[in-house]
């Protein structure tokens, strides 16, 4: 399992940096364990109205959704009445 929290942590790092800088407060982390012992989803809600958007790493900048694209299986965008969830 450690491999896949470092995993999670790495991506949910730059997933939350995005939704601070971003959208501002406040954010929610949720993470869920799936059934399988390898399967973990995280997700950062926020209460921005913009669409994240995956940049090229740049100096000092850019390096969140990407990271987040290189760590996970896949990841998404989903709309609710107060926000979104990364």
């Amino acid at each position: 399992m450690g491999s896949v929290t470092g995993t999670a942590n790495g991506g949910n790092s730059g997933d939350a940096g995005n939704a601070f800088l971003h959208a501002g407060r406040p954010l929610q982390l949720r993470i869920h364990h799936g059934r399988a012992p390898s399967r973990v989803t995280v997700a950062v809600a926020d209460p921005g109205a913009g669409e994240p958007r995956m940049q090229v790493p740049g100096q000092g900048s850019g390096r969140g959704l990407w990271l987040v694209n290189q760590l996970s299986h896949r990841w998404g965008v989903s709309r609710h009445d107060d926000g979104k969830l990364v």
